[in-house]
């Protein structure tokens, strides 16, 4: 699988912005992850996209993580959106990616990893 994206992202690049939906083409233009820190981290990159960022966010810094997108309650109180996901997956990776980091991959680096290899 990890071969296959790699001769995929080699041979094809999408045309962006994407219009299949009302939504998608804010999210896939060139910059649109910039200001995500969980999905721009260059290490195993193109395995990382969509929902890996509160994935990756809750393993490394919890469901509170300030990095992780929020959206905005009626009263104007922001919740991180990691709370629609359960927690199994990200503990998980979690237990994976720590014995990672002894290898100086960075947290997000090592729960990208983690997250693969779960």
């Amino acid at each position: 699988m990890l071969a296959f994206q790699g001769i995929v992202n080699a041979r094809f690049q999408p045309d962006r912005p994407d219009y299949a939906t009302e939504w998608t083409q804010y999210e896939t233009t060139k910059n649109s992850q910039k200001d995500k820190d969980f999905l721009t981290e260059p290490f195993m990159n193109f395995q990382v996209a969509w929902d890996s960022e509160f994935y990756v966010g809750i393993a490394v810094g919890g469901y509170d993580d300030p990095r992780i997108t929020a959206g905005e309650l009626r009263d104007g109180t922001k919740l991180p959106l990691s709370y629609a996901f359960f927690p199994f997956y990200p503990a998980t990776i979690a237990g994976v990616a720590a014995p990672l980091r002894l290898f100086g991959l960075n947290p997000i680096a090592a729960a990208s990893l983690g997250g693969v290899i779960v």
